[in-house]
């Protein structure tokens, strides 16, 4: 039964080992705060990768090892009075610290790892190389990427053969691996979604691909916690646009602090600006915007001549800059106004980003459950207020990696929420005192706020919460790594 549980719980941390993506410093900061490691599979299950198979039977295989010969050298050297108590303190220590093994399995097989990682993207660099004509299309940015390349994707693929990164695929070894598998001769425009967790990761993928185009579309504290700085962030992303050849295009967000000010640090191609808020010195921008909760209208001015009127079911104002920087990539890939307006006019919202659907009951469901980003989360409180005639309804466990300044942006996202909704729904969790404290600066009433122990009891209780004609948005989702 002992082994059962202890293979149970090596299991159990393993997943919480690959949901860290394997980083040891953040493995040890969750087991630091966690002293219970059986029951973590809730929201996800462990994925046995060849990876996660090599840790778990190497760890299992070194702590089984190591136990023998401890056994065994203190029965050889103690008499079994000694040897037995002995014994037992070592297996208490050896199952309370187990997740060490997992950490030097990691470590052993690191340099393998590499050898053939490095293998892989040498692969697929020397298979890019067959394809000088393809057109690159690179997506950097705090927020907003996954939004920008599923809108793009659609105006694209209405002219061209297009091959886009796939759902949160943005690493270097998911691209590259991506390059080599799906990549064919008749692609001509690869659009790549580049993420980053230190500084360097969108270097090394603009190495790989060496895009053309490359698309900022806003910069803000999301990872601080991992970046440690804003500066950090601010070098980190615009790697993007440093790596730009000097005819490509760089597509930048006047609107955004960080953006418009730091761009002439890294700039050395050509550059178009976009801009929901005014004039641009170059490209393009957005004016009458109008939203409602049936979608978004404006008119796209651009700076050269010419406008555009789009209209679109996609929920949210902060959605024109997503499209406004699609049509500036589109308009650089010789898309004609014409084509790109034809294109727009079907444009579907990313999956489970402001994702609205009508249930029979008149009850409406938004589904924002990969926001989890400041600006990402301000932009759905404002889409929840067009719901004017029905209750509105906010469900959050509140947002990840922030840093020093998780305290102040939950407490804004609460005083936010306190001016819209009508009832508010917490997970609970590290950031619900300070989403509470908002709430009642602005004198939320207590008996409007519900608070779950997790996402299941939630979803439990749900029906009996909602009534007909409701509309319920459900704002980002924490890992079973977060606490």
């Amino acid at each position: 039964m002992k082994s059962l549980n202890l293979i149970e719980k090596l299991k159990n941390l393993l997943y919480i080992f690959q949901l860290e993506e394997y980083n040891i410093r953040r493995f040890l900061n969750w087991i630091k705060h966690h002293k219970v490691w059986l029951g973590l599979e809730k929201k996800k299950k462990l994925i046995w990768t060849t990876k996660a198979k090599l840790i778990f039977s190497l760890a299992l295989s070194f702590w089984i090892i190591s136990l023998l010969l401890l056994a065994f050298l203190f029965f050889s050297k103690f008499n079994l009075i000694f040897a037995i108590p002995l014994t037992l303190i070592l297996l208490f220590i050896y199952f309370r610290f187990i997740y060490i093994f997992l950490v030097i399995a990691a470590l052993v097989i690191k340099p393998l790892e590499q050898l053939i990682r490095k293998k892989i993207v040498w692969q697929a660099k020397q298979k890019l190389k067959k394809f000088p004509n393809l057109k690159i299309i690179g997506i950097s940015g705090s927020f907003g990427k996954t939004s920008t390349k599923e809108f793009l994707y659609q105006m694209l693929s209405s002219k061209f053969k297009v091959l886009k990164t796939p759902g949160n695929i943005n690493t270097i070894l998911g691209i590259a691996y991506l390059i080599l598998t799906d990549l064919s001769p008749e692609i001509e425009i690869f659009i790549v979604e580049m993420g980053a967790y230190k500084r360097g990761d969108i270097k090394e993928i603009c190495q790989l691909v060496k895009p053309q185009i490359g698309i900022l579309t806003a910069l803000n504290e999301t990872h601080l916690e991992r970046f440690k700085s804003m500066e950090n962030i601010i070098k980190t992303e615009f790697e993007l646009i440093e790596s730009l050849p000097q005819d490509g295009l760089a597509i930048i967000n006047n609107d955004n602090k960080y953006c418009q000010r730091n761009y002439k640090r890294f700039l050395k191609s050509r550059v178009c600006f976009y801009s929901v808020e005014g004039e641009v010195a170059s490209g393009l921008r957005a004016r009458d915007i109008q939203a409602s909760k049936d979608g978004i209208s404006f008119e796209i001015i651009f700076k050269e001549g010419g406008s555009l009127k789009v209209s679109s079911t996609l929920l949210g104002r902060h959605n024109a800059e997503n499209l406004l920087r699609a049509v500036a990539a589109a308009k650089e890939c010789k898309m004609s106004l014409e084509e790109i307006k034809k294109s727009l006019e079907n444009i579907k919202a990313a999956p489970h980003r402001l994702f609205m659907t009508k249930k029979a009951n008149g009850i409406t469901i938004i589904d924002d459950t990969y926001n989890g980003n400041p600006d990402g989360v301000k932009a759905a409180i404002e889409v929840l207020s067009e719901f004017k005639d029905q209750r509105k309804i906010y469900v959050t466990p509140g947002l990840v990696e922030l840093g020093e300044r998780v305290k102040e942006i939950h407490i804004e996202i609460g005083r936010n929420l306190a001016q819209v909704v009508d009832l508010v729904i917490l997970i609970k969790n590290s950031t619900t005192p300070f989403l509470l404290e908002g709430l009642r600066q602005l004198n939320f009433l207590e008996e409007k706020i519900l608070i779950f122990p997790d996402t299941f009891e939630m979803q439990k209780n749900l029906p009996s919460i909602l009534r007909p004609g409701d509309v319920i948005l459900f704002q980002n989702d924490w890992p079973d790594n977060y606490f």
